[in-house]
């Protein structure tokens, strides 16, 4: 969920499938079961980090339903700040010029240029980088979440709006419940990129 670097063989790539319905969330959770269960019979030196990744798995599947159902039942937030407070915050002005750079992945900053670049050549960004750019979109270059919102829904290829509006607003800080998370660009490269190798595709 965190490192760009592995993420795109490491991470099991169904978000596609759940969102246009070639694979069913029922179909996935009773799969992720029946693996639950096999490493369970497994002897104790032979489990690894299974176990944490199956529940971290499986907790994926719930929080996917929860926003998919937050949205029926608030469909403004796809278009309103979640929490009225912060009406106004970031509204009154959009830097254009802030927002293009973003977009082509020319912002300067190596790990958010890297990951727009990556998002823009193949639809689809693991969740600790979907974060970083929304968050630095929102907090570093002052944007209104609205319009990097349809940006990026335009570009994932798993776009399911319940989890996307949510998310964005999540990480733009306007919903009024979560914790406000900035994510530090710098901080992630070194983090979860140490040696700049996702960092090539500011080349092409």
């Amino acid at each position: 969920m965190s490192s760009p670097v592995t993420a795109f063989d490491s991470c099991s790539r169904l978000s596609a499938h759940l969102a246009f319905g070639t694979v069913s969330i029922r179909e996935v959770s009773h799969a992720c079961e029946r693996r639950r269960q096999e490493i369970k019979q497994l002897p104790r030196g032979m489990k690894g980090k299974w176990p944490s990744a199956i529940r971290s798995f499986s907790g994926r599947l719930r929080w996917h339903c929860h926003f998919m159902q937050k949205l029926e039942d608030e469909p403004r937030i796809e278009f309103e700040n979640m929490h009225p407070d912060y009406d106004g915050l970031r509204e009154n002005g959009f830097n254009e010029l802030f927002f293009e750079a973003w977009k082509a992945g020319k912002t300067g900053y190596p790990m958010v240029d890297a990951c727009m670049r990556a998002l823009t050549s193949t639809g689809w960004l693991n969740f600790r980088m979907r974060a970083m750019i929304m968050s630095f979109a929102s907090y570093h270059l002052w944007l209104h979440w609205r319009r990097p919102a349809l940006h990026l829904a335009k570009l994932f290829t798993d776009y399911e709006p319940g989890i996307h509006y949510s998310q964005a607003q999540m990480q733009s800080g306007t919903t009024g419940i979560n914790t406000i998370r900035i994510y530090n660009p710098i901080k992630q490269g070194v983090d979860h990129d140490p040696e700049g190798n996702f960092y090539p595709s500011l080349d092409s």
